[in-house]
């Protein structure tokens, strides 16, 4: 049997009742679509590579969650995404009209929901044209077609009335100078005709005056555009109701005792594309906001059962995630009100009487300065701290130099961080896994380099780079030395947490330098730029991260660091060394513990380990062998087992002893 797919995609199951899920698979097995199981959960995380998709959702107990993956969904795909949502609660199709495709009482008849998958399928919308012009006919329906839209004709406004009530065209095009019925009368028959009445309507004339176009949209048209028609802009406007049409658009509780106020209110909010549920009194809008999650409540100062005042009571309770904006409507001529409101601190405030373009446009700039700020601040996350402030005063001020590209040298104090083996736990995981296990540790990681007022610059892969300069030098130094001590401690702690960090720990080095770098933009000035920093400096420090794989230890500071955090920690000499590509030595540091906090066997190899370095850089190896005999004892567990300090050097000291190095300075050559 021929497997027939979505243009683009598949269709997809998520569906808890067990009965039901039985007798769709069955169903769907005797035809020819392409279908698949899914858990819900699998949606948010695929959604870019299925978004193309058809999904049929059910659960009873995570119906609301389920509504909110829909409703994010289509807010960023619209139509490119179908949802047919299934519920044996029939209150729930007021919450599912909006994100949903298509919402369906259970149990209900398959061949219900193989007729809405072929129509989808079918990927068309139904247009009518109602028009008395046989040129404005043949003008149209060419390119309409040709833009995948199923096209409908009528040439009076009777005919065009009963074709609107017989074939239900989502979208109808209509002049107004025609016989038997004119634009205005069709309009208004329409949105009296209840099975229609939501049907978009473009009005399209040669009458351009105000009056006309102000009698049109009191008949109930959407839009008015005056002939010649642009098929070009026509096509735009239409492409774009049927992108917003179905947008999945933020959620807003209506609270509002008159029923015809709260139907014409509800109904031009939907227009927009919100998702709308309305209640009458303050309590009930309670309860409502216990079980849903609404982005703006619209009320009246007082309802039948509460005011504003309690409202606002109860939503302080909630966490500001997921508190939604308020908007009240209240008496232009109560000054008390506005106090109140004010004191409230809610979004905002409409005087009575009032139009539906204030409400709406009040309703609209609240959700969208609520969504920018959720926005910014996941685009936070994406972005050092030291990006945004740049960002903001070239904003600010303008751009500077060649390209608005910014090149300072500053002092940081930097610090690189890598993963231990990294490439055989990618070959022993799946993908999904080793992202976990990183994700995992680079949050906790990301928080403390925060908490001590360090910037992240990048993540590269398994690896971090972090600078601090927010503060004098010195401070900056001990920041980081502080953040890596305490990053130390938890990760011993995180990889006794989890258990499968707990059977294979996750084990990071570190190198840290402190000197003048760059800190710069790179990329394109016009498009894509990354603020960094760059520099000798920069690249000590990943020098430093990988040469702590050849002495065992897990942290290395150059001497520059070490010059400027004083007598707060516990640091040994670890060597002296020239680094791949430097001519000059660099002297390096291993980082035992604060001072105050170290422990008399911590102290006493450092002690030891100082006098075996005095006495190899005099030369005298068999002396020195035997001081780094008697600190390895004193060393704890190397991240690299094979390895330590204390075992370089005695390796060192006896092959030193049988063929002296000439002209020795005591310092180390790294290879790459």
């Amino acid at each position: 049997m021929e497997t027939y797919k979505n243009q683009s995609g598949s269709i997809f199951l998520s569906i808890e009742d067990e009965t039901y899920h039985t007798y769709l698979k069955k169903c769907f097995a005797e035809t020819k679509f392409s279908v698949q199981d899914i858990d819900y959960k699998e949606i948010y995380k695929r959604i870019s590579e299925l978004k193309k998709s058809i999904f049929i959702l059910q659960s009873d107990k995570n119906e609301i969650e389920l509504l909110d993956l829909a409703r994010k969904i289509k807010r960023i795909y619209g139509y490119e995404t179908r949802i047919i949502f299934l519920s044996s609660d029939y209150e729930m199709e007021e919450d599912a009209i909006n994100v949903t495709d298509k919402f369906f009482q259970m149990p209900v008849d398959f061949s219900e929901i193989e007729k809405t998958i072929k129509r989808y399928l079918d990927n068309s919308h139904k247009l009518l044209i109602i028009d008395d012009s046989k040129l404005v006919h043949s003008h149209l329906v060419g390119p309409l077609s040709n833009a995948g839209y199923v096209i409908f004709e009528a040439y009076d406004g009777k005919e065009g009335l009963e074709m609107a009530l017989s074939n239900k065209p989502e979208l109808i095009i209509c002049d107004i100078e025609m016989p038997y019925m004119n634009g205005f009368e069709v309009c208004s028959a329409i949105r009296n005709s209840p099975s229609i009445s939501d049907t978009y309507i473009i009005m399209s004339s040669t009458l351009g005056s105000q009056s006309d176009i102000q009698k049109g949209f009191h008949s109930g048209v959407d839009e008015y555009i005056t002939k010649p028609v642009v098929i070009g802009e026509l096509l735009e406007r239409i492409n774009r109701h049927f992108r917003q049409s179905l947008s999945g658009r933020e959620y807003i509780l209506l609270i509002e005792p008159d029923e015809k106020i709260s139907s014409n209110v509800s109904k031009s909010l939907r227009k927009q594309g919100f998702s709308v549920r309305t209640t009458t009194s303050i309590q009930t809008a309670i309860k409502l906001c216990k079980k849903f999650s609404f982005d703006l409540i619209i009320t009246e100062m007082d309802s039948e059962d509460g005011t504003a005042m309690d409202l606002s009571g109860y939503l302080k309770s909630l966490n500001p995630d997921v508190k939604p904006s308020v908007i009240v409507v209240t008496s232009r001529e109560n000054e008390s009100d506005f106090k109140m409101i004010t004191n409230m601190g809610l979004a905002g405030v409409i005087s009575k009487p009032f139009s539906m373009d204030t409400l709406l446009a009040s309703a609209e700039r609240i959700l969208a300065d609520k969504r920018s700020g959720q926005e910014k601040k996941e685009l936070l996350k994406y972005l050092s701290r030291s990006s945004i402030q740049i960002a903001s005063e070239k904003a600010s001020f303008g751009q500077t130099g060649e390209g608005g590209i910014r090149a300072d040298k500053k002092f940081a104090s930097i610090l690189f961080l890598d993963m231990v083996n990294f490439t055989s736990r990618c070959e022993k995981y799946e993908p999904h896994s080793v992202v976990e296990q990183v994700n995992t540790v680079f949050d906790m990681v990301t928080k403390l380099i925060h908490e001590y007022k360090g910037d992240i610059d990048k993540f590269m892969g398994d690896a971090c780079l972090a600078y601090w300069m927010l503060d004098e030098n010195s401070e900056n130094a001990k920041n980081m030395i502080r953040s890596y001590l305490v990053i130390r401690d938890e990760l011993k702690k995180l990889n006794l947490s989890k258990q499968i960090l707990k059977l294979d720990p996750i084990k990071l080095r570190y190198g840290m330098n402190s000197g003048e770098i760059i800190l710069c933009d790179i990329g394109s000035p016009d498009a894509r730029i990354d603020l960094t920093i760059i520099g000798d400096n920069v690249n000590l420090a990943a020098r430093l991260e990988a040469a702590n794989k050849y002495y065992g230890t897990s942290n290395l500071i150059a001497s520059n660091t070490k010059k400027l955090i004083g007598d707060e920690f516990l640091i040994r000499e670890i060597d002296s060394i020239r680094v791949y590509g430097k001519d000059e030595a660099a002297y390096t540091y291993e980082v035992i513990q604060k001072n105050n906090y170290s422990t008399d066997k911590e102290k006493k190899l450092v002690e030891i380990f100082q006098k075996g370095k005095e006495f190899y850089k005099l030369g005298k190896f068999k002396t020195a062998e035997n001081y780094f005999i008697k600190s390895y004892q004193l060393e704890p567990n190397s991240i690299h087992k094979e390895n330590s300090p204390s075992l370089v050097f005695v390796k060192r000291c006896r092959a030193f002893q049988k063929s002296i190095p000439k002209n020795w300075d005591g310092v180390w050559t790294l290879g790459k």
